[in-house]
Parts: structure tokens; C-alpha cells; sequence
């Protein structure tokens, strides 16, 4: 079992990078092979703005959020200039939502770029070029995303994405006028294609949106970053586990093959403290690798001498569970461990090296950039700006914060939903379930249960009710959702990640 286990080290979403990286063009990694273009005025009144998105990277796995292990010290080192959210959340556990609420400034069950499949029986319109009856929300033009509105603000555009639930095709890729696409491409890759468009454009106000696929499982790590954390390689720690740990990560890895698709999640939970233990090293180390190529973007920016006029955000779509509620991954519940997520700005010669105590939502960027662009969000838009348009904090106390999550269901009244305010978290797992509330000031890893314990229950339950209410109107006032079929392309990229 033990050579079985080291010798699998090529998944089907490395192999759909490696297709990828056929029509990708070539990059070089080193400035010399780059004209040396003319670096932008001083005086320039429009910003650049970088956002760098690590997928599945829950905040307390960097050091600047009091993680022991150095798997981040270029985020940590940018963290003591700039401005570090300590407790920003996520609008969704899994990509596609949260990505779509960060580009529109609406919650999930608004927008309803969310659902990739579900029961056909359920749906009233059908694809004949669709064969496997996979259906996709797609993201509607009635809401103006964060890309169109700074392109028409005079930046020039990118999106480097990686994931396929966020493809130009399902509405995400509008405003950019370069578009990447490369399903579960590498880091390194990715990056080298981000600087070679840099060096091109940065003569130009430019928003450039990188969505890297890292730390997002298998965790397959290069083992040099393993071993500058843990002073061993991957496959000498695996000695130490015992068959069924192996067998279990085994069946993990493969869950991302097509072939495995019928993998259940919950035999993570048979895992030893050890075998949790060599998972998460796994994660860390892929954090690691993320932060050695997050440096290489900065200091790209720095050799082009644009980094005092450059605005960067860190930051994360949402978190990854490793057992705390007896979940692993993501796309399982709206508990911390998949809704915390890092969000550190860095206003480009601003060490400003301030830390904010307060609830966030991670949708607050999308009024933040267009505020710092010196432009005005949608007057409609759920989110609020995190700062000024001059770089000062717009935010003095807990802001409410909710989520949704949708179970892949088309009913949204099943879909779960949580509010966080005055200290209580309560979770509304959907019609006909059992609520949950947590005390967050005593109980912050949500363990304890007071639905039955605490007089003002009934109250915190109706609150939230008033509030799921108000997102359920909202949403009716931009009609009914869209959707897509999809080809078998596509539904190859979601297995490759997880999904189906």
C-alpha cells in the first residue's frame, strides 16, 4: 500500500493543467527576457490594483493570523504595511457563490450565480447539445461586476482564473479584456503568465484578477516546499502512518479523479490524529508554495517601479475543513473553519500596518476597489466599502456578516444560511431542520449548541428570519436566475476538482 500511495502523484487535475499548457503560451520567468516598458506617471490620478485569490485557504493557516508553522512569510511580510482583516467571512463555502458575490456585491441567494447541477426533472428549459443534463447558473448581466465598472473607470483588465465554475462562459468573465483560462494550472505556471502581462500593460492603469488553485486539495505539494516547513520529504513522513490513514488519503487523492467520483467525504472521519495531522502538512506546504509565487508577483511589480501606485489584495474565497465539525474540504457548512477567510490590502506606498478587530465581509471589496478607484458603487449593492476613496478605514464595529450555503438544491428555502451579530452566530440549516447558536465570545470554535439553553433564542431566530427575508425580496426584484448547459469538457474540469 505504501509504494501505491508515493507512486500516485499525477491527478486528473494535474493532467487537465498539463492539456492546459498546451494552448498557453510560453513564458519566460526572468526580467531580462522582457523590453523594459515606461513606467507609469507618479502623478497617475487611477491606481493599479492587483487581487491575488488562494482558493480554499482558511485565514488561521498564516502566520500573520497566528499560524506557528512559517507557511507564509511574503504574506506576513506585506501584512505589517498594509491593512489586515482579522475576521473576514466568506458569503458561501465553496467557489462559485463567493466569487460571485465578490464580483457583484450581492449575497448568494441574490445574485444566484450558484447551482452546477442538480435533478433535470427540476429544471423547465433543456439543452439538446447538453448530453449529460448538467445545468449551470450563470452570472446576469443585470448585475454590474467589478470588472465592467472599473474597465469603464479606464483600466485596463485581466483575469487569470483557474477554476471552471468561474469560467467567461457561466458570466464571469465579462469587463476583462484579457482573459487566462487554464483548468487547475500550477501556481509557478500561472504566475509566470501574470508577470509577462504585467510587463506588457503596466504602462496603464491595470485591475489584474489571479485566482490560483492552491491550497484547494489534494494537496499535492512540490517537496521542496514540504521540506523547507518540515525538514522531510512528503514520502518519509507517510512512513509513519499507518494502512488505513494511507488508504484513506489514497481514496482522497483519487476523488479528484473521474473515475472515483462516488467518494464520500465522510470516511475522512476514520482518519487517526495522525493521519489528520499529515493532511494538513500536505495543505501547509501547498500554502508555502503559494506565498513563494505571491512574491514573485511582488516583486515584479517593484523591478516595473509600480508598486507605490499599486494597490494588492491577499486574500481568499473561502476556508477548508479538517475535522473540527466532522467535515473535510469545503462545501459542507457555514461553520469558521470554511467561512474565515485572510483579506489583507496593501494601499501601495501606505505602510500603514494596521490591524482590524471587526466583522467583515469578504464582499466589502467589491464597493472597497471601486471606492479606491475613485469611482461609486451600485446604490443597490449589499456590500459596504472597507475604506475611503482617500485609504481610511470605513469601518468602526462588528458588521453584520451572513452566508449561504445551497447544497447544490434549487429550492432556495432549503438552503442554509447563517447571521453573525451582537456576539451570537445562528445558523438556519433550512426548512424543517433543527437551528444551531453560538455563543462566538466564549465558544469561538462553534462547539456548544444553545438553541435550548439561552432565553433570547427566539428572538436571535427571528431576527435572522427578518433577514433571510429581506435577501429572499431582494432577489425576486432581479427575476429568475439563468442558466446554462454545460459540455464534457467542463463537467471533466469539475470532477478533476472535487465537485461532481
Amino acid at each position: 500500500m505504501l509504494d501505491r500511495l508515493k507512486t500516485f502523484t499525477c491527478t486528473r487535475r494535474e493532467a487537465l493543467a498539463a492539456g492546459g499548457a498546451a494552448f498557453a503560451s510560453a513564458i519566460a520567468t526572468t526580467s531580462g527576457c522582457f523590453p523594459n516598458p515606461s513606467r507609469q506617471s507618479e502623478e497617475n490620478a487611477l491606481p493599479n490594483i492587483v487581487v491575488f485569490l488562494s482558493d480554499a485557504l482558511r485565514a488561521n493557516h498564516l502566520g500573520t493570523y497566528g499560524y506557528s508553522f512559517p507557511t507564509s512569510p511574503c504574506i506576513d511580510a506585506m501584512a505589517r504595511t498594509g491593512i489586515v482583516f482579522e475576521r473576514c467571512y466568506s458569503q458561501a463555502p465553496w467557489t462559485k457563490p463567493s466569487i460571485a458575490s465578490l464580483f457583484t456585491g450581492y449575497l448568494p441567494c441574490v445574485h444566484q450565480a450558484v447551482l452546477t447541477s442538480w435533478d433535470t426533472r427540476n429544471l423547465s428549459h433543456w439543452d439538446s447539445n447538453n448530453p449529460l443534463g448538467y445545468k449551470i447558473q450563470s452570472l446576469r448581466e443585470n448585475f454590474p461586476t467589478l470588472s465592467e465598472i472599473l474597465k469603464n473607470q479606464g483600466y485596463s483588465t485581466a483575469l487569470f482564473q483557474t477554476c471552471p465554475h468561474c469560467q467567461r462562459e457561466f458570466g464571469f468573465g465579462r469587463g476583462f479584456q484579457h482573459y487566462r483560462y487554464v483548468p487547475a494550472e500550477p501556481p509557478e505556471n500561472q504566475v509566470n503568465a501574470v508577470i509577462e502581462w504585467l510587463h506588457a500593460t503596466s504602462h496603464h492603469p491595470f485591475f489584474a484578477f489571479i485566482h490560483a488553485i492552491d491550497p484547494h486539495g489534494p494537496y499535492i505539494p512540490k517537496e521542496s516546499f514540504y521540506y523547507d516547513l518540515f525538514r522531510e520529504s512528503p514520502e518519509e513522513s507517510q512512513k509513519k502512518l499507518n494502512p488505513r490513514d494511507m488508504d484513506i488519503i489514497q481514496s482522497f487523492r483519487m476523488h479528484y479523479e473521474a473515475h472515483a467520483s462516488d467518494f464520500k467525504k465522510k470516511i475522512m472521519n476514520d482518519l487517526s490524529p495522525a493521519g489528520i495531522d499529515y493532511l494538513i502538512k500536505l495543505y501547509d506546504a501547498e500554502i508555502r508554495g503559494v506565498d513563494y509565487h505571491f512574491r514573485r508577483l511582488l516583486d515584479t511589480l517593484a523591478l516595473l517601479g509600480i508598486e507605490n501606485n499599486t494597490i494588492v489584495v491577499f486574500m481568499a474565497d473561502h476556508g477548508e475543513a479538517f475535522g473540527e465539525h466532522r467535515f473535510f474540504a469545503h462545501n459542507n457548512a457555514l461553520y469558521d473553519e470554511e467561512l474565515h477567510v485572510p483579506l489583507i490590502i496593501r494601499l501601495g506606498n501606505k505602510p500603514l500596518g494596521v490591524r482590524v478587530p471587526w466583522h467583515v465581509n469578504l464582499y466589502d471589496l467589491f464597493p472597497t476597489l471601486i471606492t479606491l478607484a475613485g469611482g461609486s458603487p451600485p446604490d443597490t449593492v449589499q456590500a459596504k466599502s472597507l475604506l475611503t476613496k482617500e485609504g481610511k478605514l470605513n469601518v468602526t464595529e462588528h458588521r453584520p456578516i451572513n452566508a449561504y450555503f445551497d447544497k447544490n438544491e434549487s429550492d432556495m428555502n432549503k438552503w442554509q444560511f447563517c447571521h453573525i451579530e451582537g456576539g451570537y452566530k445562528v445558523y438556519d440549516l433550512g426548512t424543517g431542520q433543527t437551528a444551531e447558536i453560538y455563543d462566538r465570545t466564549n465558544d469561538p470554535k462553534e462547539k456548544v449548541n444553545l438553541i435550548d439553553e439561552i432565553p433570547m433564542a427566539s428572538e436571535l431566530l427571528a431576527s435572522t428570519a427578518t433577514f433571510r427575508e429581506k435577501h429572499r425580496q431582494l432577489s425576486r426584484t432581479f427575476g429568475e436566475p439563468q442558466y446554462i448547459g454545460t459540455d464534457q469538457g467542463t463537467v471533466e474540469e469539475l470532477r478533476s476538482l472535487g465537485y461532481l
